[in-house]
């Protein structure tokens, strides 16, 4: 029988919120996907460049902010000593 520690309980809360952050991360790429291909919202131009083009841009470089939070809150985490190896 395996007994949970306090080390379990900081770790599966790490996951949950890990897999819960892709989640919603990955529903509002596809959310993007579909209004792009299936709707003129995004069918204009900004200075000849197609919004479609820059909202594409704004999700890549969001995605990139969003991982260097994370990587930043994690590495805080280790160093407070919130999780251990």
């Amino acid at each position: 029988m395996r007994h949970h520690g306090p080390d379990d309980t900081v770790v599966s809360a790490q996951i949950r919120r890990s897999l819960t952050t892709g989640a919603i991360a990955f529903v509002l790429l596809l959310v993007l996907v579909v209004l792009m291909l299936f709707t003129p919202l995004f069918a204009g131009t900004v200075g000849g460049i197609g919004i479609g083009y820059l909202i594409g841009f704004l999700d890549f470089v969001l995605v990139v902010a969003a991982a260097g939070l994370y990587v930043r809150a994690q590495n805080r985490a280790e160093t407070d000593g919130e999780t251990t190896p």
